[in-house]
């Protein structure tokens, strides 16, 4: 166990890094990790966010470690996992039936891994009761609850400090804050009971270590500013007693900065309550003098900065608590973990209708592409897709291990006129059509959606049926916007969920995975 900070024996220069949360970002110079380091070493940081992508990402963590002489938050992201533990989303455990045992064993296996790389914090679970994208559970409030908890108690016995997010939920809107300042407008009664229900939930059980607020303007609560600059809406936890710690998603958002300026939201967080602020696309440096030139313009007072500083102390308390080296998960645990895949995806089929086609028929299968690739050219080297999971060229092996006298043709998600005939034209002579789909939600999109370009093919080709089946690995919620279809087959991404649906689509398995909500339409 490390040595705790004292909050008196902090100079008011020291108070101010430890309400700082800085990234080592893709982009991060040496020079600037040297900065950090110094930062660390001088008790002028409460907590690093390492991206995963950032370079040299291992030796940034084990010189963090090294470093550090007290229990700084080292915070990670892992929402499908991580490297070699991933999974199909926070989607894919409310699809398993909102099965604890998976909840428990995300937590448990992913942060031991986030352990063993060095992390001590997760930025998760997402409790956001929504069916705009794959990032979160499901509707229910009562289940996503529980899941919440699951999750964390497997956090905890990996020894990972959890951060639930995103404070206090998105209501029904769909805008991205990545983009522009969104809304919850549910009444003030549907907030507490229905959205802040896992939180309310953490909290009664002892689970609830940090939060992370989103940049939602919570109107029953707070029509001016947004949830993550709002000291009403913090109230909603801390008039409660909490004493956690609340971590701001990325400051760098234009949900504030098109409102509140670059700067300003660092120093504005503090006062709103919040114990750790993240300007994410700026150096340590940088966002430290955020800070001081917001407290030296009386953005913040230094009873502000007291309390953050207490709450954040108390954080790398829990962590050094936390800190004991933790067992590998048991086989049960790492079999639970692994099951996620094939027990997330469902199925849905007309009155009637088969559930599979025939393996030796003669099918083409239409595999959607974040760009223009070609089935019968050789796969790129390097990854061609912000989807790294979904490589068409090894969803096509699959296909004709499954499907030997069926093809495949590549189609772009925005496909020209050339690429519509050249499908239209190929698929005359076959049985029918297989449509597999894909698409991941990142930001700047509000809801995960397929372009009306490959709608309107898809419309085309079933005007007269020529759709068979429908594959889609994402937010089922998508298929609202699909025509008619006898077949749907619905995962999420995973290379393995891809192979699952194949073998339900060959007869070959069964699909036993739910819709964590209910108001999915599937034309069938």
């Amino acid at each position: 166990m490390k040595k705790e900070l004292r909050i008196e024996e902090l100079t008011t220069e020291q108070k101010l890094g430890m309400v700082l949360c800085t990234n080592a970002q893709r982009g991060f110079s040496e020079n600037e990790i040297e900065k950090m380091l110094q930062m660390i070493r001088e008790h002028r940081l409460g907590a690093v966010w390492v991206s995963r992508g950032a370079p040299e990402r291992n030796e940034i963590l084990k010189k963090i470690n090294e470093t550090a002489d007290y229990p700084i938050l080292i915070v990670g992201d892992a929402e499908q996992g991580y490297e070699r533990f991933t999974f199909p989303t926070a989607r894919s455990l409310g699809a398993t039936g909102y099965n604890e045992e998976y909840a428990y064993a995300y937590g448990r296996v992913v942060g031991y891994e986030l352990r063993e790389l060095g992390f001590n914090a997760m930025n998760g679970p997402v409790v956001d009761l929504s069916n705009v994208s794959m990032r979160h559970m499901g509707t229910n409030a009562e289940k996503v609850a529980r899941m919440a908890c699951a999750t964390v108690r497997g956090l905890h016995d990996a020894g990972i400090f959890s951060i639930a997010k995103h404070y206090p939920g998105p209501g029904d809107a769909t805008i991205d804050t990545h983009m522009q300042e969104g809304r919850n407008d549910r009444p003030l009664d549907e907030l507490l009971s229905y959205d802040l229900l896992p939180y309310f939930r953490l909290m009664d059980e002892g689970l609830l270590d940090g939060i992370m607020p989103g940049h939602r303007i919570v109107s029953a609560v707070d029509t001016e500013r947004p949830a993550s600059l709002s000291k009403k809406v913090m109230g909603l936890l801390r008039d409660r007693g909490w004493k956690g710690v609340s971590l701001t998603d990325a400051l760098s958002m234009m949900g504030l900065v098109l409102k509140y300026g670059q700067k300003d939201p660092t120093p504005l967080c503090i006062e709103a309550g919040n114990d750790l602020a993240l300007p994410w696309n700026v150096s340590c440096e940088v966002g430290y003098e955020y800070l001081r030139d917001g407290f030296e313009r009386g953005l913040f007072s230094i009873a502000d900065l007291d309390e953050a500083v207490s709450h954040v102390l108390l954080a790398q308390h829990k962590v050094n608590l936390l800190s004991d080296p933790k067992e590998a998960p048991s086989k049960e645990v790492l079999d639970a973990f692994n099951r996620i895949p094939r027990e997330c995806v469902s199925a849905r089929y007309a009155e009637g209708v088969a559930p599979s086609i025939p393996k030796d028929g003669h099918f083409l299968f239409v595999l959607l592409t974040e760009r223009a690739l070609r089935e019968d050219v050789p796969a790129p080297d390097a990854p061609p897709f912000a989807n790294e999971w979904f490589y068409p060229h090894h969803v096509q092996e699959m296909v004709k291990k499954q499907f030997p006298n069926s093809d495949c043709v590549f189609l772009p998600e925005y496909p020209s006129a050339s690429d519509n005939i050249r499908l239209f034209d190929k698929q005359i002579p076959y049985d029918g059509v297989v449509y597999v789909t894909s698409h991941r939600m990142q930001a700047y999109l509000g809801r995960d959606c397929l372009t009306e370009r490959v709608l309107a093919v898809m419309r085309a080709l079933q005007s007269t049926n020529r759709i068979a089946a429908v594959l889609h690995f994402g937010n089922p919620h998508v298929m609202d916007d699909v025509p008619r279809c006898d077949r749907f087959i619905l995962g999420y991404p995973s290379e393995e969920c891809v192979g699952y649906a194949l073998s339900i689509l060959a007869g070959e398995a069964e699909a036993v995975g739910t819709i964590p909500y209910d108001d999915v339409i599937l034309r069938q």
